[in-house]
């Protein structure tokens, strides 16, 4: 717990892996349907809208890298 009161648990969810995930859904022409295996990054969703626009970018100045695979 990281209250100091005599509360148990947190106020937002709890500090385990799984609580601190969050879910990202597309929908859209060209998306593919499914699941990714594995866990990305809330940083890759910019350089992934990026590349779905075709917006010139720079990759290097981001930290994030987008995410492939998920729509033609």
């Amino acid at each position: 717990s990281f209250r100091s009161d005599d509360g148990e648990g947190t106020d937002h969810g709890y500090p385990l892996a799984d609580s601190m995930r969050i879910s990202l859904f597309l929908s859209g022409p060209n998306v593919a349907h499914g699941v990714l295996p594995s866990p990305r990054r809330i940083i890759d969703v910019l350089p992934t809208m990026l590349e779905m626009l075709h917006w010139p970018y720079d990759p290097q100045t981001l930290d994030g890298r987008a995410i492939h695979g998920i729509y033609e």
